[in-house]
């Protein structure tokens, strides 16, 4: 996509109405396009979208970590890719970011 995006190419991309094919044709002129990338972003729809996913995180059911991630992560037995999802998580999670320190504090 050479071409910058149009008003309506922007509009159904926040609205999340792009054909696959569309979408990954999208994504990758805006990761090469700094006009683009300002024109999407200050089109309003930015806070929208991320109110959207915060509302989405509140209601959906949480699948908190099992106590093998916890103790291995307290104990840095992990490996880079296990660590880096158990501090995903904890970036979410008050419930076990709190059994986490429990964990940490009885060792």
């Amino acid at each position: 996509m050479s071409e910058h995006l149009s008003s309506a190419e922007i509009q159904r991309y926040h609205e999340r109405l792009m054909t696959p094919a569309e979408l990954l044709r999208a994504d990758d002129h805006l990761s090469e396009c700094a006009v683009c990338r300002t024109k999407t972003s200050e089109s309003g729809h930015v806070n929208a979208m991320f109110a959207d996913v915060r509302a989405d995180l509140q209601t959906t059911p949480c699948n908190h970590l099992e106590y093998k991630q916890l103790a291995g992560f307290a104990d840095q037995e992990l490996d880079n890719v296990d660590r880096e999802i158990v501090l995903s998580h904890l970036e979410i999670c008050a419930t076990c970011t709190d059994e986490l320190r429990d964990l940490q504090q009885f060792k």
